[in-house]
Protein backbone atom coordinates (compact mmCIF):
# COMPACT_ATOMS: atom_id res chain seq x y z
CA UNK A 1 0.00 0.00 0.00
CA UNK A 2 1.11 3.56 -0.64
CA UNK A 3 0.62 4.57 3.03
CA UNK A 4 -1.41 3.99 6.16
CA UNK A 5 -3.56 7.15 6.02
CA UNK A 6 -5.92 8.37 3.29
CA UNK A 7 -8.14 11.42 3.11
CA UNK A 8 -10.95 9.27 1.67
CA UNK A 9 -11.61 5.55 1.30
CA UNK A 10 -14.31 4.65 -1.24
CA UNK A 11 -15.76 1.19 -0.58
CA UNK A 12 -17.51 -0.14 -3.68
CA UNK A 13 -17.84 0.51 -7.40
CA UNK A 14 -20.98 2.67 -7.73
CA UNK A 15 -20.47 5.43 -10.34
CA UNK A 16 -21.15 8.17 -7.78
CA UNK A 17 -18.28 7.22 -5.50
CA UNK A 18 -15.81 6.60 -8.31
CA UNK A 19 -16.64 9.79 -10.22
CA UNK A 20 -16.20 11.86 -7.05
CA UNK A 21 -12.99 9.97 -6.22
CA UNK A 22 -11.52 10.65 -9.67
CA UNK A 23 -12.23 14.39 -9.35
CA UNK A 24 -10.92 14.61 -5.78
CA UNK A 25 -7.77 12.61 -6.57
CA UNK A 26 -7.04 14.90 -9.48
CA UNK A 27 -7.27 17.81 -7.01
CA UNK A 28 -4.72 16.24 -4.68
CA UNK A 29 -6.68 14.17 -2.16
CA UNK A 30 -5.17 10.88 -1.04
CA UNK A 31 -7.74 8.21 -1.88
CA UNK A 32 -7.98 4.43 -1.59
CA UNK A 33 -10.56 2.49 -3.60
CA UNK A 34 -11.88 -0.88 -2.39
CA UNK A 35 -13.42 -2.55 -5.42
CA UNK A 36 -15.39 -5.65 -6.33
CA UNK A 37 -19.07 -4.85 -5.63
CA UNK A 38 -21.67 -2.09 -5.87
CA UNK A 39 -21.99 -1.58 -9.64
CA UNK A 40 -25.69 -0.77 -10.27
CA UNK A 41 -27.81 -3.32 -12.12
CA UNK A 42 -29.83 -0.61 -13.84
CA UNK A 43 -31.79 -1.46 -16.99
CA UNK A 44 -32.32 2.00 -18.53
CA UNK A 45 -28.93 3.82 -18.42
CA UNK A 46 -30.35 7.17 -19.54
CA UNK A 47 -28.10 10.21 -19.23
CA UNK A 48 -28.83 13.56 -17.57
CA UNK A 49 -27.53 17.11 -17.44
CA UNK A 50 -26.08 16.47 -13.98
CA UNK A 51 -24.21 13.35 -15.08
CA UNK A 52 -22.82 14.97 -18.22
CA UNK A 53 -21.57 17.92 -16.16
CA UNK A 54 -19.53 15.49 -14.04
CA UNK A 55 -18.34 13.42 -16.99
CA UNK A 56 -16.95 16.54 -18.64
CA UNK A 57 -14.75 17.11 -15.58
CA UNK A 58 -13.06 13.73 -16.02
CA UNK A 59 -13.03 13.65 -19.82
CA UNK A 60 -15.78 11.06 -19.87
CA UNK A 61 -18.13 12.05 -22.69
CA UNK A 62 -16.93 9.01 -24.60
CA UNK A 63 -19.32 7.06 -22.34
CA UNK A 64 -22.29 8.75 -23.98
CA UNK A 65 -24.08 7.01 -26.82
CA UNK A 66 -27.33 7.40 -28.76
CA UNK A 67 -30.22 6.50 -26.46
CA UNK A 68 -31.68 3.03 -26.76
CA UNK A 69 -35.27 2.87 -28.05
CA UNK A 70 -37.71 2.49 -25.15
CA UNK A 71 -41.07 0.82 -25.66
CA UNK A 72 -43.83 2.03 -23.29
CA UNK A 73 -46.78 -0.34 -23.13
CA UNK A 74 -50.05 0.35 -21.34
CA UNK A 75 -53.25 -1.57 -22.02
CA UNK A 76 -53.30 -1.97 -25.81
CA UNK A 77 -51.26 1.16 -26.52
CA UNK A 78 -47.56 1.14 -27.45
CA UNK A 79 -45.33 4.21 -27.61
CA UNK A 80 -41.75 4.09 -28.86
CA UNK A 81 -39.38 6.70 -27.41
CA UNK A 82 -36.18 7.40 -29.36
CA UNK A 83 -37.48 5.41 -32.31
CA UNK A 84 -37.54 6.38 -35.97
CA UNK A 85 -40.73 8.41 -35.58
CA UNK A 86 -40.86 11.46 -33.27
CA UNK A 87 -42.83 11.17 -30.05
CA UNK A 88 -45.47 13.50 -31.45
CA UNK A 89 -46.28 11.00 -34.21
CA UNK A 90 -46.30 8.11 -31.75
CA UNK A 91 -48.81 9.92 -29.55
CA UNK A 92 -50.93 10.92 -32.53
CA UNK A 93 -51.19 7.28 -33.59
CA UNK A 94 -52.19 5.93 -30.18
CA UNK A 95 -54.07 8.89 -28.69
CA UNK A 96 -55.28 11.07 -31.57
CA UNK A 97 -57.55 13.22 -29.39
CA UNK A 98 -55.19 13.74 -26.46
CA UNK A 99 -51.83 13.69 -28.28
CA UNK A 100 -51.22 17.45 -28.09
CA UNK A 101 -52.22 17.57 -24.43
CA UNK A 102 -49.96 14.65 -23.42
CA UNK A 103 -47.00 16.05 -25.35
CA UNK A 104 -47.48 19.48 -23.77
CA UNK A 105 -47.49 18.02 -20.26
CA UNK A 106 -44.38 15.93 -21.00
CA UNK A 107 -42.65 19.01 -22.45
CA UNK A 108 -43.48 20.96 -19.30
CA UNK A 109 -42.06 18.24 -17.06
CA UNK A 110 -38.98 17.96 -19.27
CA UNK A 111 -38.46 21.71 -19.02
CA UNK A 112 -38.84 21.60 -15.26
CA UNK A 113 -36.29 18.79 -15.08
CA UNK A 114 -33.77 20.87 -17.01
CA UNK A 115 -34.41 23.94 -14.84
CA UNK A 116 -34.04 22.01 -11.58
CA UNK A 117 -30.72 20.52 -12.69
CA UNK A 118 -29.46 23.94 -13.77
CA UNK A 119 -30.36 25.40 -10.36
CA UNK A 120 -28.65 22.54 -8.51
CA UNK A 121 -25.46 23.09 -10.50
CA UNK A 122 -25.47 26.88 -10.64
CA UNK A 123 -26.32 27.42 -6.98
CA UNK A 124 -24.35 24.39 -5.68
CA UNK A 125 -27.49 23.35 -3.82
CA UNK A 126 -27.31 19.96 -2.11
CA UNK A 127 -30.43 17.87 -1.46
CA UNK A 128 -28.54 16.47 1.52
CA UNK A 129 -27.94 19.89 3.03
CA UNK A 130 -28.96 20.91 6.52
CA UNK A 131 -31.56 23.42 7.60
CA UNK A 132 -29.73 26.30 5.92
CA UNK A 133 -30.04 24.64 2.51
CA UNK A 134 -33.67 23.72 3.14
CA UNK A 135 -34.42 27.34 3.99
CA UNK A 136 -32.54 28.49 0.87
CA UNK A 137 -34.55 26.40 -1.58
CA UNK A 138 -37.77 28.50 -1.68
CA UNK A 139 -35.76 31.64 -2.42
CA UNK A 140 -33.65 29.89 -5.07
CA UNK A 141 -36.74 28.41 -6.70
CA UNK A 142 -38.48 31.78 -6.91
CA UNK A 143 -35.26 33.39 -8.16
CA UNK A 144 -35.16 30.93 -11.07
CA UNK A 145 -38.88 31.03 -11.83
CA UNK A 146 -39.75 27.70 -10.19
CA UNK A 147 -42.43 26.85 -7.67
CA UNK A 148 -40.93 26.45 -4.18
CA UNK A 149 -43.32 23.50 -3.62
CA UNK A 150 -42.02 21.23 -6.40
CA UNK A 151 -40.25 18.93 -3.96
CA UNK A 152 -43.43 18.45 -1.94
CA UNK A 153 -46.17 18.57 -4.57
CA UNK A 154 -47.21 15.15 -5.85
CA UNK A 155 -47.35 14.40 -9.56
CA UNK A 156 -51.03 13.44 -9.25
CA UNK A 157 -51.84 16.82 -7.69
CA UNK A 158 -49.82 18.62 -10.37
CA UNK A 159 -51.75 16.85 -13.11
CA UNK A 160 -55.02 17.72 -11.42
CA UNK A 161 -53.99 21.37 -11.12
CA UNK A 162 -53.09 21.33 -14.83
CA UNK A 163 -56.62 20.01 -15.54
CA UNK A 164 -55.23 17.02 -17.35
CA UNK A 165 -57.77 14.72 -18.94
CA UNK A 166 -58.29 11.21 -17.60
CA UNK A 167 -56.40 9.74 -20.56
CA UNK A 168 -53.44 12.12 -20.21
CA UNK A 169 -53.29 11.48 -16.46
CA UNK A 170 -53.30 7.73 -17.00
CA UNK A 171 -50.59 7.82 -19.68
CA UNK A 172 -48.22 10.15 -17.81
CA UNK A 173 -48.78 8.42 -14.46
CA UNK A 174 -48.11 5.05 -16.08
CA UNK A 175 -44.97 6.27 -17.84
CA UNK A 176 -43.51 7.80 -14.67
CA UNK A 177 -44.51 4.84 -12.52
CA UNK A 178 -42.67 2.42 -14.83
CA UNK A 179 -39.65 4.74 -15.11
CA UNK A 180 -39.27 5.00 -11.32
CA UNK A 181 -40.89 1.68 -10.31
CA UNK A 182 -42.99 3.51 -7.75
CA UNK A 183 -46.74 4.18 -7.52
CA UNK A 184 -47.62 7.41 -9.29
CA UNK A 185 -49.29 8.84 -6.18
CA UNK A 186 -45.94 8.75 -4.31
CA UNK A 187 -43.87 10.56 -6.97
CA UNK A 188 -43.19 14.26 -6.42
CA UNK A 189 -43.10 16.76 -9.27
CA UNK A 190 -39.31 17.15 -8.95
CA UNK A 191 -38.82 13.38 -9.21
CA UNK A 192 -41.20 13.21 -12.18
CA UNK A 193 -39.43 16.10 -13.90
CA UNK A 194 -35.97 14.54 -13.44
CA UNK A 195 -37.27 11.17 -14.66
CA UNK A 196 -38.85 12.66 -17.80
CA UNK A 197 -35.68 14.68 -18.48
CA UNK A 198 -33.71 11.43 -18.42
CA UNK A 199 -36.16 9.53 -20.61
CA UNK A 200 -36.03 12.28 -23.22
CA UNK A 201 -32.31 13.02 -22.96
CA UNK A 202 -30.55 12.80 -26.31
CA UNK A 203 -27.87 10.55 -24.83
CA UNK A 204 -27.72 7.16 -23.22
CA UNK A 205 -24.75 5.77 -21.30
CA UNK A 206 -22.73 2.70 -22.29
CA UNK A 207 -22.24 0.99 -18.90
CA UNK A 208 -19.19 -1.07 -19.86
CA UNK A 209 -17.48 2.03 -21.29
CA UNK A 210 -18.30 4.04 -18.15
CA UNK A 211 -16.98 1.28 -15.89
CA UNK A 212 -13.72 1.03 -17.85
CA UNK A 213 -13.26 4.80 -17.99
CA UNK A 214 -13.73 5.25 -14.24
CA UNK A 215 -11.14 2.55 -13.53
CA UNK A 216 -8.75 4.21 -15.97
CA UNK A 217 -9.21 7.69 -14.48
CA UNK A 218 -8.57 6.41 -10.95
CA UNK A 219 -5.41 4.64 -12.13
CA UNK A 220 -4.21 7.77 -13.93
CA UNK A 221 -4.72 9.78 -10.73
CA UNK A 222 -2.58 7.28 -8.80
CA UNK A 223 -5.44 5.89 -6.70
CA UNK A 224 -4.48 2.47 -5.29
CA UNK A 225 -7.03 -0.36 -5.39
CA UNK A 226 -7.73 -3.19 -3.01
CA UNK A 227 -10.22 -6.06 -2.89
CA UNK A 228 -13.21 -4.80 -0.88
CA UNK A 229 -13.97 -8.28 0.43
CA UNK A 230 -10.77 -8.23 2.51
CA UNK A 231 -12.26 -5.45 4.67
CA UNK A 232 -13.14 -6.96 8.05
CA UNK A 233 -13.87 -4.02 10.38
CA UNK A 234 -14.69 -0.31 10.49
CA UNK A 235 -14.16 1.65 13.67
CA UNK A 236 -14.19 5.35 14.47
CA UNK A 237 -11.27 6.53 16.57
CA UNK A 238 -10.76 10.18 17.55
CA UNK A 239 -12.56 11.58 14.50
CA UNK A 240 -10.84 9.22 12.06
CA UNK A 241 -11.86 5.87 10.64
CA UNK A 242 -9.86 2.75 11.28
CA UNK A 243 -10.31 0.20 8.48
CA UNK A 244 -9.03 -3.26 9.27
CA UNK A 245 -8.02 -5.90 6.75
CA UNK A 246 -7.38 -8.83 9.02
CA UNK A 247 -4.34 -7.77 11.06
CA UNK A 248 -3.58 -4.76 8.87
CA UNK A 249 -4.98 -1.33 9.76
CA UNK A 250 -5.44 1.74 7.54
CA UNK A 251 -6.84 5.07 8.70
CA UNK A 252 -8.98 7.57 6.79
CA UNK A 253 -10.52 10.95 7.31
CA UNK A 254 -13.64 10.06 5.33
CA UNK A 255 -15.24 6.75 4.39
CA UNK A 256 -17.81 6.46 1.59
CA UNK A 257 -19.88 3.33 0.94
CA UNK A 258 -20.32 3.10 -2.83
CA UNK A 259 -22.48 0.02 -2.59
CA UNK A 260 -24.19 -2.24 -0.09
CA UNK A 261 -21.70 -4.74 1.39
CA UNK A 262 -22.99 -8.29 1.30
CA UNK A 263 -20.58 -9.73 3.86
CA UNK A 264 -20.20 -9.04 7.60
CA UNK A 265 -18.04 -6.06 8.53
CA UNK A 266 -17.44 -5.50 12.21
CA UNK A 267 -18.69 -2.07 13.22
CA UNK A 268 -21.16 -1.78 10.31
CA UNK A 269 -24.71 -2.99 10.86
CA UNK A 270 -25.85 -4.48 7.53
CA UNK A 271 -29.50 -3.98 8.51
CA UNK A 272 -29.06 -0.20 8.42
CA UNK A 273 -28.26 -0.44 4.69
CA UNK A 274 -31.47 -2.25 3.72
CA UNK A 275 -32.66 0.57 1.47
CA UNK A 276 -35.80 0.42 -0.65
CA UNK A 277 -35.07 -1.26 -3.95
CA UNK A 278 -36.89 -2.98 -6.77
CA UNK A 279 -36.70 -6.68 -7.56
CA UNK A 280 -34.36 -7.95 -10.28
CA UNK A 281 -35.35 -11.03 -12.30
CA UNK A 282 -33.84 -13.03 -15.12
CA UNK A 283 -35.84 -15.14 -17.55
CA UNK A 284 -34.09 -18.51 -17.49
CA UNK A 285 -34.46 -21.39 -19.98
CA UNK A 286 -35.95 -18.96 -22.47
CA UNK A 287 -37.07 -20.80 -25.59
CA UNK A 288 -38.69 -18.78 -28.34
CA UNK A 289 -38.43 -15.48 -30.16
CA UNK A 290 -39.06 -11.85 -29.28
CA UNK A 291 -39.84 -10.69 -32.80
CA UNK A 292 -42.93 -8.79 -31.63
CA UNK A 293 -40.78 -6.42 -29.54
CA UNK A 294 -39.37 -3.41 -31.37
CA UNK A 295 -37.08 -2.05 -28.65
CA UNK A 296 -34.47 -3.48 -26.33
CA UNK A 297 -36.01 -1.66 -23.34
CA UNK A 298 -39.66 -1.94 -22.31
CA UNK A 299 -41.60 0.03 -19.71
CA UNK A 300 -44.68 -2.10 -19.06
CA UNK A 301 -47.56 -0.61 -17.05
CA UNK A 302 -49.20 -3.91 -16.10
CA UNK A 303 -52.17 -4.43 -13.83
CA UNK A 304 -49.95 -6.04 -11.18
CA UNK A 305 -47.51 -3.16 -11.08
CA UNK A 306 -44.84 -1.41 -13.17
CA UNK A 307 -42.16 -3.47 -14.92
CA UNK A 308 -38.89 -2.58 -16.65
CA UNK A 309 -37.55 -5.09 -19.16
CA UNK A 310 -34.18 -5.24 -20.91
CA UNK A 311 -33.69 -7.55 -23.88
CA UNK A 312 -30.28 -8.58 -25.15
CA UNK A 313 -28.68 -11.75 -26.43
CA UNK A 314 -26.14 -14.21 -25.12
CA UNK A 315 -24.68 -17.06 -27.15
CA UNK A 316 -27.30 -16.51 -29.83
CA UNK A 317 -30.25 -16.74 -27.43
CA UNK A 318 -32.40 -14.01 -25.85
CA UNK A 319 -31.07 -12.67 -22.56
CA UNK A 320 -33.94 -10.97 -20.73
CA UNK A 321 -33.86 -9.12 -17.40
CA UNK A 322 -36.70 -7.49 -15.48
CA UNK A 323 -37.05 -5.00 -12.68
CA UNK A 324 -40.29 -5.03 -10.71
CA UNK A 325 -41.75 -2.85 -8.00
CA UNK A 326 -41.65 -4.04 -4.43
CA UNK A 327 -44.44 -6.45 -3.59
CA UNK A 328 -44.27 -8.45 -6.82
CA UNK A 329 -42.45 -11.66 -5.97
CA UNK A 330 -44.82 -14.44 -7.03
CA UNK A 331 -43.48 -16.21 -10.11
CA UNK A 332 -46.83 -17.51 -11.49
CA UNK A 333 -48.40 -14.05 -11.24
CA UNK A 334 -45.47 -12.44 -13.04
CA UNK A 335 -45.34 -15.09 -15.75
CA UNK A 336 -49.05 -14.70 -16.47
CA UNK A 337 -48.48 -11.04 -17.37
CA UNK A 338 -45.25 -11.63 -19.27
CA UNK A 339 -47.03 -14.13 -21.52
CA UNK A 340 -48.65 -11.09 -23.13
CA UNK A 341 -45.21 -9.88 -24.20
CA UNK A 342 -43.60 -13.23 -24.99
CA UNK A 343 -46.35 -15.54 -26.30
CA UNK A 344 -45.57 -19.03 -27.61
CA UNK A 345 -42.37 -19.25 -25.55
CA UNK A 346 -41.16 -21.20 -22.55
CA UNK A 347 -39.20 -19.56 -19.74
CA UNK A 348 -38.80 -19.44 -15.96
CA UNK A 349 -38.54 -16.09 -14.09
CA UNK A 350 -35.77 -16.28 -11.48
CA UNK A 351 -35.59 -13.69 -8.69
CA UNK A 352 -32.00 -12.40 -8.50
CA UNK A 353 -32.34 -9.44 -6.11
CA UNK A 354 -35.13 -9.43 -3.53
CA UNK A 355 -36.96 -6.09 -3.33
CA UNK A 356 -37.13 -4.07 -0.12
CA UNK A 357 -40.24 -2.01 0.74
CA UNK A 358 -40.21 1.75 0.07
CA UNK A 359 -39.51 4.23 2.83
CA UNK A 360 -42.42 5.99 4.48
CA UNK A 361 -41.00 9.38 3.56
CA UNK A 362 -38.11 10.80 1.58
CA UNK A 363 -36.41 14.16 1.31
CA UNK A 364 -35.60 16.55 -1.50
CA UNK A 365 -35.53 14.86 -4.93
CA UNK A 366 -36.67 11.67 -3.19
CA UNK A 367 -33.41 11.38 -1.26
CA UNK A 368 -33.44 8.70 1.41
CA UNK A 369 -31.86 9.24 4.79
CA UNK A 370 -28.89 7.46 6.31
CA UNK A 371 -30.37 5.48 9.22
CA UNK A 372 -27.53 4.09 11.29
CA UNK A 373 -24.94 6.02 9.30
CA UNK A 374 -25.17 9.20 11.32
CA UNK A 375 -21.62 8.79 12.56
CA UNK A 376 -19.32 11.57 11.51
CA UNK A 377 -17.42 11.20 8.24
CA UNK A 378 -19.23 8.02 7.12
CA UNK A 379 -21.32 8.59 3.99
CA UNK A 380 -23.23 6.75 1.29
CA UNK A 381 -21.85 7.18 -2.24
CA UNK A 382 -24.31 5.09 -4.24
CA UNK A 383 -27.23 6.60 -6.09
CA UNK A 384 -29.03 3.26 -6.00
CA UNK A 385 -29.07 3.52 -2.19
CA UNK A 386 -29.83 7.24 -1.86
CA UNK A 387 -32.01 8.01 -4.92
CA UNK A 388 -33.51 4.68 -6.04
CA UNK A 389 -36.09 6.37 -8.30
CA UNK A 390 -33.66 8.47 -10.33
CA UNK A 391 -31.18 6.11 -12.02
CA UNK A 392 -27.99 7.82 -13.18
CA UNK A 393 -29.31 11.24 -12.18
CA UNK A 394 -29.31 9.85 -8.65
CA UNK A 395 -25.69 8.77 -9.08
CA UNK A 396 -24.82 12.30 -10.20
CA UNK A 397 -26.62 13.89 -7.24
CA UNK A 398 -24.80 11.51 -4.88
CA UNK A 399 -21.42 12.32 -6.45
CA UNK A 400 -22.10 16.04 -6.04
CA UNK A 401 -22.93 15.43 -2.36
CA UNK A 402 -19.65 13.61 -1.74
CA UNK A 403 -17.69 16.34 -3.53
CA UNK A 404 -19.35 18.96 -1.32
CA UNK A 405 -18.62 16.97 1.87
CA UNK A 406 -14.96 16.46 0.92
CA UNK A 407 -14.63 20.10 -0.04
CA UNK A 408 -15.92 21.27 3.34
CA UNK A 409 -13.56 18.92 5.18
CA UNK A 410 -10.55 20.18 3.22
CA UNK A 411 -11.38 23.79 4.08
CA UNK A 412 -11.37 23.07 7.84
Amino acid sequence: MAGQYYDLIVIGDAPAGRIAAAILARDGMRILHLNGFGWPSSLLWSSSILLEHLLEQIGGRTCLAPPLPIHFRQDDACLLLHGEAPLRDELQREYPRQAAEILDLLDRLNGLGGQVQAVLLQEKFSPAGGWSDRLRWPFLAIKHGLSPRLHRQLLTDWLQAARASATATRVISGLLSTATLEPADTITVIEAALAVAQLRNEHGVAPAVLDSLLSRRLNEAGVPHRDAFTLTALKQVAGRWSCRFGEEEIQAGLVALAGQPGWPIEGLDAATLQKPRSGLWRLDRFVGRVAAVHASRILFASDIGPLQIAIGSRKGRPDIWLRTACGLSETPELKARLDRLFPFTDYLPLLIETPHPPAAAAGFCGRLGNPGLGRRNLHLASGALLYPKLGLAGEALTALELLAVAGRKRRR
